[in-house]
């Protein structure tokens, strides 16, 4: 906590503009227009991926998904824990929780999903955003009162 406090944001570009030999100022090629339209850019990609997700857990738990979209959802649940981004290890944490709220879990799968809850907990204590954080924590508690409602 004391780190994100005292950290100071430092464009990825350079945006001092700099001397040309013939004594002409040129703009540098990013601009902090350009970073902060990145920055939103990733803000709204970063939102997407929730209301999709969202979505998807929905559709799983209401059986709207063919088979071919089921696979896909599950390899989301299965395969975001690995990416980069926690607003991925979100998104595959609420479409788990839509195949954990899914009726009936046969045992096999119930040991794969217990599993996976596990390695998104695990993914949870390394989120640095508060929001998404309590978002998690809130998804995984919820899914893990599901696995033992059933």
């Amino acid at each position: 906590m004391k780190l994100r406090k005292a950290a100071v944001w430092m464009p990825t570009v350079s945006v001092v503009a700099t001397a040309a030999p013939n004594g002409v100022k040129k703009e540098a090629s990013g601009t902090m227009a350009d970073e902060l339209a990145r920055i939103n850019t990733d803000r709204k990609r970063r939102g997407a991926f929730m209301m999709d997700a969202f979505a998807h857990a929905a559709a799983v738990e209401l059986g709207m998904l063919t088979r071919e979209g089921r696979w896909y959802a599950e390899s989301v649940a299965r395969e975001a824990m690995w990416e980069g981004d926690e607003s991925e290890w979100l998104a595959g944490a609420i479409v788990l929780r839509g195949f954990i709220r899914c009726r009936p879990l046969e045992n096999p799968k119930r040991a794969e999903y217990e599993r996976w809850l596990r390695a998104y907990e695990a993914r949870w204590r390394e989120f640095r955003d508060e929001h998404r954080q309590a978002m998690m924590a809130e998804v995984i508690m919820g899914a893990k009162q599901d696995i033992l409602a059933l």
